[in-house]
């Protein structure tokens, strides 16, 4: 997709699960709001990519308000809000995927 790229799959043998990392990409991805969140001295670099498990034909991920808050505990409330538009967006960019 334009907005996505997969880095990794792994697949969990005999089983219909797998786990996908998947690279934000565009106007509204990594690039966007990484620099902004990402600015203690030592970097988050485990926030990325962002994951996707899919069990069957059922795909879950964590919100990114939840996925972002334990990623970069370290996040002002004042940081948090000039990315509140972050968790969506980032929900409708891996949405995209399973459509």
């Amino acid at each position: 997709s334009e907005t996505c790229s997969k880095v990794f799959v792994r697949d969990l043998p005999g089983k219909e699960v797998n786990l996908y990392g998947i690279a934000l990409k565009g106007e509204t991805g990594e690039g966007q709001f990484v620099p902004i969140i990402d600015i203690a001295q030592q970097k988050h670099v485990t926030f990325l990519p962002y994951e996707l498990l899919v069990v069957g034909k059922e795909v879950r991920m964590l919100h990114g308000r939840f996925s972002i808050a334990l990623s970069f505990p370290d996040l002002t409330m004042g940081t948090f809000t000039k990315i509140m538009s972050t968790p969506g967006e980032i929900e409708d960019l891996l949405s995209s995927l399973t459509k």
